[in-house]
């Protein structure tokens, strides 16, 4: 007869695995192993209330996959230990000899994971002070790039307990879970949603909306499963009074009946209370049958925390000799209370419950005893910083210049890679300190240091209530950092979107006399970069014209470079074309003799240039600098540079049409803000992908592109909404209308972004702006306004002297003459658009022309040249992959030709393939089916050096950076397309 605790559906549920009941969860997890075998990547969230079965329903999932022959890691967080990262080095400690993680990636990747995390490798210690500065950002890709290497062929990634992960980890499970995977990666992750952090909450419920997260949430037993789990009738008074008591929890539902059992009689239980604290009560008669030595060592090895060895538990236990700890370990391993760990002589506890619970019961002042026995072990064994600190913070009652420098190793440890972390041993620090005179420079040095920490865990408001009580100290007027302490003030309001408030506290501190010169500068470049976000550049440009001729005076080459950038930037947006120019000049010609090292120390210095060579027109020398700076970004660990860097790259990418690598740009800026914990860069980044995803997708299916930048423009509050980036967040929006089909909302976007005469939104793209506006108008039949409008945008430009600004002005003139019946004129402006789009390298707007000027030319009997334009602006869409404009002229030229309705998505995709050869072709779409180099080369019969050939060409001539942009692109291509089996 089977044992009534193992029974499931059949085919489901694996062997070994006592499981009643959770049949539906069981099939879902079913279905994503299959899918998982045919390729497709997936993560699962497991949540329910202690005891529920999360960690029996990994432990299904595990014996599922294994019976499959998938590959599985597991890891669990614990309360106690913030390790960085410490619940996935957990799993990867399964994998086997660490020093094959270098074979899975690419140099670059190992080097960050090394220098981030060196005890994943065992290495031994914390990171060297060199080591300090790896960016968030690049961290998180290494991991993930790692993890996606090793599920060349199927993995599952088990994580349990996440609701006691570090920040850092919880952070990465954010990155992870954000977008689908291209490789047969399965992460479950398990929490209890109560006691789980507000960020793990968020960030899961977010991506469980966006569809790339599936949720299973575990409830009570029925009372019928609850019968067949404890082995009794379902209609008995026993089970009725378990069930009741347990509320169909099978953890409190087991341990009663094994109570019950024990005491051979009633259950002896209150019916209601704090069923908590009876599950404590419930774990702690597992331990009533324990001799002396054993509870001393279980109290020891709770306070210790998982795992622990026998030989550390020796050298803290009092009174007892190894011999005797390791009897004592071997006792509470047969009690089922601790279990040996799979790699190596460590144990751990059965579960985090368990532990909580012996440590809770153990004596306070004892406790503290052990915590002090255990952090003088550490220290004597040359434990790392980030191992003690967790042990001073629970034994440590008066400072010690010793056990705060512990402390501040361990924040300094964490800053880049788990900023939250850091701020938490910054914060103990802080505690210890005690507020006297003396030791006034330290606290401030301290709380500098936790205000950094909160603020590149994205706690701004945190952060710059901190620094306002730190600055407002009457001790702070000397404080040799004061001045780095306002501009990280300020840095805090204008990621919360208050510039106004920033640019008071930036202005009172310049005023103060006590400023130094190198101080000042500094000062005034923040005062500067803030004007400027905040859509108000002639507000600074005296203080950025003070700190370039201070910075020039003194030889600061830096500061100058800086100043110079900013000036750049400013002054075009301002619309003085040449004088923007011979800043950006100068700016290039100094940061290009500066070597990275020096440039680490401004985060804007390059991001700013490449913005404004970027709204110049000069995209190559845009691009040039923001690869640079983001490269440095990363190096240096300033992942809150990021967000800038990435939209700067993102833009130059959509105005040069290369339009999927604009997109996959975008996600990555989206990562970056949300790493950031900036919500108006958000909105910023949200609202500048909205183009892209409208060129990405059909006529009419341009709802994505809406939606989004709809929820962009809500991210801007308080003093942000007058902000560039607020006001560039409507601009789009009313942009994103106009293509769903909303002219009238376009027109009122437009004004409510950039005022009567579009001045709002600054000179540089404000004839591009205008031709948006233009074309609504159009849409509204009111041609007079449009006209007027059009011909102030065309004046304006050729004062502005941009080509591809003067073609968009010219472009939407020749609309309104063309609908006015002036085919002559507007072939004339039309003409004269493409020469300009073509000078300022804008290809995917001189293919748009063509949608025009083939009218033109039609309606004056030129119909040939029309359809000549067409095919040949057709070749150049489909080749940058820009569907709607592709469609758009496809469209056209049915018109003109009367060839009827076409097989547009099999076109596109034969005109888009046509570029490759045909085992380019080959490779192409089986990377964009989601096969490794490995499997493309066992498949064709070709090395893996030749695959990664072919691929390089495939990316190179379709104008993509990776199998996911490629898998986008090929994804329109027809059903008659001839597929690789």
């Amino acid at each position: 007869m089977p044992d009534p605790r193992s029974v499931a559906p059949d085919g489901v549920a694996p062997r070994g695995v006592e499981f009643v009941g959770r049949d539906a969860e069981l099939q879902t997890i079913a279905a994503t192993l299959a899918a998982l075998r045919g390729g497709r990547a997936g993560f699962l969230q497991v949540v329910g209330e202690p005891g529920i079965g999360k960690t029996r329903l990994l432990t299904a999932v595990r014996e599922m996959a294994l019976a499959e022959g998938v590959q599985t890691l597991s890891g669990r967080a614990a309360e106690f230990e913030q390790m960085p990262f410490q619940v996935l080095l957990d799993a990867l400690q399964e994998f086997g000899d660490t020093a094959r993680l270098d074979d899975l990636v690419a140099p670059s990747a190992a080097d960050v994971l090394r220098a981030a995390i060196p005890y994943l490798y065992r290495l031994g210690g914390g990171p060297s002070e060199s080591e300090h500065d790896i960016d968030r950002f690049r961290l998180f890709q290494s991991l993930r790039e790692l993890l996606l290497a090793m599920a060349e062929r199927p993995l599952v990634l088990l994580l349990d307990d996440v609701h006691w992960a570090d920040p850092g980890s919880i952070d990465f499970l954010d990155f992870l879970g954000r977008r689908p995977m291209p490789q047969p990666l399965l992460v479950v992750v398990a929490h209890r949603d109560r006691q789980a952090p507000p960020p793990l909450r968020y960030s899961l419920a977010r991506n469980v909306d966006q569809g790339t997260v599936t949720r299973i949430e575990l409830g009570p037993l029925t009372k019928a499963e609850s019968a067949r789990l404890i082995g009794g009738r379902a209609g008995s008074r026993r089970v009725a009074d378990l069930y009741e008591e347990s509320a169909g929890n099978p953890l409190y539902l087991l341990a009663l009946e094994r109570l019950q059992r024990g005491a051979n009689g009633p259950v002896g239980v209150e019916a209601h209370g704090d069923r908590s604290s009876r599950l404590e009560s419930l774990i702690l008669g597992e331990t009533t049958g324990l001799s002396a030595d054993e509870l001393a060592v279980a109290s020891t090895a709770a306070v210790l925390g998982d795992p622990f060895s026998a030989e550390m538990l020796a050298a803290v236990v009092d009174g007892l000799a190894p011999a005797d700890v390791e009897r004592a370990v071997d006792g509470l391993t047969r009690r089922d209370l601790v279990r040996p760990s799979s790699y190596g002589a460590v144990f751990a506890f059965r579960h985090p419950l368990v532990r909580r619970a012996i440590y809770d019961r153990t004596a306070p002042a004892w406790r503290v005893g052990v915590h002090r026995r255990a952090l003088d072990l550490l220290t004597a064994q040359g434990a790392s910083a980030s191992e003690r600190a967790g042990h001073i913070a629970r034994c440590v009652t008066t400072w010690s210049p010793e056990h705060v420098a512990v402390l501040c190793q361990a924040g300094h440890e964490s800053m880049s890679t788990s900023p939250l972390t850091a701020a938490h041993w910054f914060q103990v620090a802080l505690r210890l300190l005690p507020r006297t005179a003396e030791l006034a420079a330290k606290r401030f040095e301290i709380g500098f240091l936790l205000a950094r920490a909160l603020g590149l865990g994205g706690r701004f408001a945190a952060s710059r209530d901190l620094l306002h009580e730190l600055l407002h100290a009457t001790s702070a007027r000397d404080a040799v950092n004061r001045g780095a302490a306002v501009v990280l003030c300020a840095h805090a309001e204008q990621r919360l979107g208050r510039y106004p408030e920033a640019i008071a506290l930036l202005r009172a501190e310049v005023a103060r006399d006590e400023q130094d010169t190198e101080a000042r500068i500094g000062l005034c470049l923040e005062l500067g970069l803030t004007a400027l976000l905040a859509n108000d550049y002639p507000a600074a440009r005296e203080d950025i014209s003070w700190a370039h001729a201070a910075a020039r005076a003194s030889g600061d080459v830096l500061g100058e470079a800086t100043a110079l950038a900013f000036s750049a930037f400013g002054e075009i947006w301002a619309g003085h074309t040449d004088v923007a120019r011979t800043a950006a000049d100068a700016a290039s010609v100094l940061v290009d003799g500066l070597p990275d090292s020096a440039l680490v120390g401004e985060r804007e210095a390059l991001c700013m240039l490449g913005w404004a060579e970027m709204l110049l027109e000069r995209f190559d020398d845009a691009e040039r600098h923001l690869a640079r700076g983001r490269a440095i970004v990363r190096r240096s660990g300033q992942s809150h540079s990021l967000p800038h860097v990435l939209l700067g790259q993102c833009l130059v990418l959509m105005f040069t049409g290369r339009i999927y690598a604009a997109l996959e740009a975008s996600q990555e800026a989206e990562d970056a803000a949300l790493l950031v914990g900036s919500e108006h860069l958000l909105g910023t980044v949200l609202a500048i992908r909205s183009p892209i995803q409208v060129w990405v997708s059909s006529r009419g299916e341009a709802g994505a592109a809406l939606a989004n930048v709809r929820r962009a423009t809500t991210l801007f509050t308080g003093s942000a909404v007058n902000s560039w980036w607020a006001r560039t967040a409507l601009m789009l929006r009313g942009h994103a209308e106009l293509t769903n089909g909303d002219p009238r909302a376009c027109v009122d976007l437009v004004m409510r972004a950039g005022g009567t005469d579009l001045t709002l939104l600054g000179a540089p793209l404000l004839a591009q702006y205008t031709e948006i506006l233009v074309g609504a108008l159009v849409k509204l039949g009111d041609l007079d306004e449009a006209s007027r409008r059009a011909e102030q945008a065309v004046a304006f430009a050729t004062r502005l002297g941009l080509p591809g600004q003067r073609a968009h002005a010219v472009r939407a003139r020749a609309v309104v003459q063309a609908i006015r019946g002036d085919h002559a004129g507007a072939l004339a402006g039309f003409d004269a658009a493409d020469a300009l789009f073509a000078a300022a390298g804008k290809p995917v707007e001189q293919a748009r022309t063509a949608v025009y000027s083939a009218r033109s030319l039609a309606a004056l009997d030129r119909l040939d040249e029309g359809v000549a334009a067409l095919d040949r602006s057709i070749a150049q869409a489909s080749a940058g992959g820009v569907i709607w404009v592709y469609e758009d002229l496809v469209r056209v030229r049915e018109l003109l030709t009367g060839t009827g309705p076409a097989p547009q998505r099999r076109a596109a995709a034969a005109s888009l393939l046509a570029a490759l050869t045909g085992r380019e072709r080959e490779v192409a779409v089986l990377a964009a089916d989601g096969r490794s180099n490995r499997q493309i080369a066992s498949r064709l019969r070709l090395s893996e050096r030749t695959v990664e050939a072919h691929l390089a060409n495939v990316y190179r001539k379709l104008g993509v950076a990776s199998r996911v942009t490629l898998a986008g692109l090929l994804a329109r291509e027809s059903s008659g397309e001839p597929r690789i089996a």
